[in-house]
């Protein structure tokens, strides 16, 4: 692995062939574009196994790859990857002197460090242990953790914090600004794993880190990942949800007309994302007058007063904002 300050190792498709299996053949091309798309956005390296990389086939250019492994059968079968993970209870009767690898190490709780303390296995410089899990980690007192870990294994540790808790990205965050080196992540969070997409966001909204990354085309990678899945993205996730940019209320409305940042975290456009005004009952003349510019409809301030009284009404009874459809109905419907 490269020396870098962080480096980043996303499993989005180890995870989706552990939940769909072979059905993946059918979204080759998807899967594809998925791939170069995590290499752009600043995944490092993208974790496969042979079964993956059968589905791949020819495998997209210019990504670096990572070889996931059950057996030494296996290992014969890949001479030419020069990094490969075996998990603990799969490791081959040899140490590969070949390839440089990483044991994968599941400890589901902070108790249970200790008993995979005495496991060493001659690691070097090129070669890393894969903590998973640690659900529970964020519970505890996670800096003197993460000083035991190191304590133990040495500097050459990559994090995988499962979600279980809802913790796995503030984990992951806490890792890299204390001394980690090396993480894994998965798109969207797909198999309970830390979300790259958030990683990516935090490494450069909170903690500055930013490098080449080009996070605006997160709304295409999680419209690939819907297709594949099947499955739609929350409206509300964080980073790629479709409404997380969507206001409402009339004072929230005028500030973020007049200064955004007031509001906003980051800039929505950074990861793709317009900021939307949706109208509803708790909007103002102002908020109205603001839509009408964004649908080219001409304001008549002697129908603001109807248009808004109707649009409380509806959107009381529906228990939602209206879309823009819905606002040029009731506009059109006022003589």
């Amino acid at each position: 692995m490269e020396n870098k300050k962080i480096t980043i190792i996303d499993k989005t498709f180890v995870a989706l062939y552990e939940i769909y299996g072979d059905k993946l053949k059918k979204f080759k091309n998807e899967l594809r574009e998925l791939c170069n798309y995590l290499n752009l956005i600043g995944g490092d390296y993208i974790e496969v196994t042979p079964r993956i990389l059968d589905i791949l086939l020819p495998l997209p250019q210019g990504v670096e790859y990572i070889l996931n492994v059950e057996n030494r059968l296996e290992v014969n079968q890949y001479d030419n990857v020069n990094f490969i993970i075996f998990n603990l209870n799969n490791i081959p009767s040899y140490i590969l002197e070949k390839v440089n690898f990483m044991i994968e190490i599941n400890i589901n709780n902070v108790k249970d460090i200790e008993i995979f303390s005495n496991f060493k296995l001659g690691l070097n410089a090129n070669n890393f242990i894969r903590i998973t899990g640690l659900d529970d980690l964020i519970l505890y007192d996670y800096k003197k953790v993460f000083y035991n870990l190191k304590e133990i294994w040495g500097e050459n540790i990559n994090l995988n914090p499962k979600n279980n808790y809802g913790c796995s990205t503030a984990i992951a965050i806490e890792w890299i600004k204390m001394m980690g080196k090396s993480v894994t992540t998965s798109f969207g969070g797909i198999g309970g794993y830390c979300a790259l997409e958030e990683l990516l966001a935090s490494k450069n909204f909170i903690l500055n880190q930013q490098n080449d990354e080009d996070l605006s085309v997160l709304p295409k990678m999680a419209s690939l990942l819907e297709k594949i899945t099947g499955n739609m993205t929350p409206s509300n996730k964080p980073i790629i949800g479709k409404n997380i940019f969507e206001f409402e209320s009339g004072i929230h409305a005028d500030g973020i007309f007049k200064n955004p940042e007031i509001y906003e975290p980051f800039d929505p456009t950074k990861v793709g994302i317009k900021r939307r005004l949706v109208i509803g009952k708790h909007s103002g003349k102002m908020a109205i007058k603001k839509k009408l510019r964004e649908l080219g409809l001409p304001i008549q301030e002697d129908r603001l007063g109807t248009m808004l009284d109707k649009i409380r009404e509806l959107s009381t009874k529906r228990g939602r904002g209206l879309n823009d459809k819905e606002v040029s109905d009731i506009y059109n419907s006022i003589k």
